[in-house]
């Protein structure tokens, strides 16, 4: 048994050998406290203030009663999160290191021994900073502080020699909801809202694998990778990709070069299964494995799911204008569904099997697709990992809804890389159906009197306009051609509002009649 157990651990000590090791800020002890009060309470990660204020029995149920009127001080104060991290000699010895922040709401600053790392201002982008000289050996303290996002806004909106509708949310870029809607109250949060980390680690090791259906056909799939690694690589390395199932594999593999940061690589799966949508067939998913290996011994893996399917919307002349409908594998489809909005005003409270839940239920009804709305968040993982396997298509809304946006350089370059990191990160999702700009932000524009609302001059109106066009048809078209260039994109939905002959006969529309236009249930 003795040398059993020796085995074992020499086994796992060579195994475990150049893999980065992960520390998770969730499994960590963590404080918070307003920066103007020295005590402090226990804080959950992920969380938000709110809830953390709640589970202390700080505050009241925000949606009992008038709360939400008592509670709108919470935005405007800063709030101070802490933890400590205790390192080792041997964990810290020849490694290097990075904080990894998949999620920061919004105004954030990072410390570390009480040097500043890290500074960032959107919710939406995941922030990934080299940390190696601030560490040491022993206790690290980790110091987030998050500056009032409501203030934020105020001052942004004051520069402007006009005002945006949208009001003072619009310059800041985090979940447009959080500001107060039709459904929503008016909760302006902050947060390490999703998982954090600290990464340790010796060698290259894969940091992002895009698969891309090169050709698809009853007898033959071709699927191209596009694998990225951390750091140039060092000699003697090889990638290996392996695609299939218990039927069907593909195998390829190519040697990596000193200073190669990319590469592609090619499979192919006879007889392949394809992804179908709710309703018209299975949705099958292969798995798609990644090593990175140093001789016989991975140093990197990644293992990711991939669906087989041709999917785009089409806008062609028909008999009553012009077409808007998805065709999938070849086949026109009906698309069932619904308007997907955050299932809690704290999305940090949805639990997995929340979403699995729901998204069951979305299946058994029938539905075969969701419109994620431009006025929530992109949403977790495992929401579209669900929809993967449930066969639900995704129309994905950017975070833009009901408003026109400041069109200044900075803004935009914090759009494009936000634009930029989202569709890195769900391009491999066989549910993404469509890549849309904004909700009604266009129909806004052009019909809901903005321009005498707000008394616009021909000046400001033209500049606005100008700002409107570059953002969603340049700017973020570009981003997708570069990044996702196989997806369809739709600059603005719905393309005409409700109550115009138009509506009827091109693009998609959005049926307000029951709701504004005050119509009975019935019609």
């Amino acid at each position: 048994m003795r040398l059993i157990s020796v085995f074992l651990i020499l086994f796992y000590a060579l195994f475990c050998q150049g893999q980065p090791q992960e520390i998770r800020f969730s499994s960590l002890k963590w404080t918070f406290r307003k920066a103007s009060d020295s005590l402090a309470f226990p804080a959950r990660i992920p969380g938000t203030v709110h809830t953390d204020l709640l589970n202390n029995g700080l505050i009241g149920d925000p949606f009992f009663g008038a709360n939400e009127k008592e509670l709108q001080w919470i935005e405007n104060e800063t709030w101070i999160y802490e933890t400590r991290v205790n390192l080792s000699e041997e964990e810290l010895k020849d490694k290097k290191a990075r904080v990894i922040f998949e999620g920061l709401d919004t105004y954030a600053t990072v410390y570390l021994n009480g040097n500043e790392v890290l500074r960032t201002d959107n919710m939406f982008r995941k922030w990934d900073q080299e940390i190696s000289k601030h560490l040491k050996t022993g206790s690290n303290t980790i110091t987030v502080m998050f500056e009032p996002a409501a203030v934020m806004a105020k001052t942004k909106a004051a520069t402007m020699p006009y005002t945006l509708p949208g009001g003072e949310r619009v310059f800041v870029r985090k979940a447009q909801y959080q500001f107060g809607w039709d459904w929503s109250p008016r909760f302006i949060t902050c947060g390490v809202w999703k998982e954090a980390r600290i990464l340790l680690y010796h060698d290259p090791f894969i940091k992002d694998v895009q698969s891309y259906t090169l050709a698809l056909t009853d007898t033959l799939a071709v699927v191209g990778l596009q694998i990225t690694l951390s750091h140039p690589a060092e000699k003697d390395l090889m990638l290996c990709a392996t695609l299939g199932d218990s039927v069907t594999q593909s195998n390829d593999f190519v040697k990596i070069n000193p200073g190669d940061s990319s590469c592609r690589l090619t499979l192919r799966i006879r007889n392949p299964q394809r992804w179908w949508c709710r309703g018209l067939g299975n949705a099958h998913l292969y798995t798609l494995t990644v090593q990175l290996k140093k001789g016989d011994r991975a140093i990197s893996e990644k293992k990711q799911s991939l669906g087989l399917r041709t999917l785009e919307l089409v806008q062609e002349p028909d008999a009553q204008g012009q077409s808007f409908f998805f065709r999938l594998n070849g086949i026109p489809v009906f698309a069932k569904g619904a308007n997907y909005i955050p299932q809690d005003n704290f999305v940090t409270r949805i639990s997995d099997t929340q979403y699995r839940s729901l998204l069951q239920k979305t299946a058994e009804a029938n539905m075969n697709m969701l419109r994620v709305w431009g006025g929530g968040i992109y949403e977790k993982d495992i929401f579209y990992d669900l929809c993967d396997s449930l066969g639900i298509m995704v129309w994905q809304d950017f975070m833009f809804a009901c408003a026109m946006y400041p069109g200044d350089s900075a803004f935009n370059n914090n759009v494009s890389e936000e634009v930029r990191e989202q569709t890195i990160r769900l391009r491999n999702h066989p549910c993404i159906a469509l890549w849309c700009g904004n909700n009604e932000n266009d129909e806004g524009w052009k019909n809901w009197g903005w321009q005498k609302e707000y008394g616009y001059n021909r000046k400001d109106s033209v500049e606005i306009y100008h700002n409107y066009m570059k953002l969603f048809g340049t700017v973020i078209p570009q981003i997708i051609a570069q990044n996702d260039s196989g997806r369809s994109y739709h600059p603005s939905s719905p393309a005409t509002g409700w109550g115009r002959p138009d509506a009827y006969t091109t693009g998609d529309v959005h049926y307000w009649g029951v709701w504004w236009g005050m119509e009975p249930f019935e019609n």
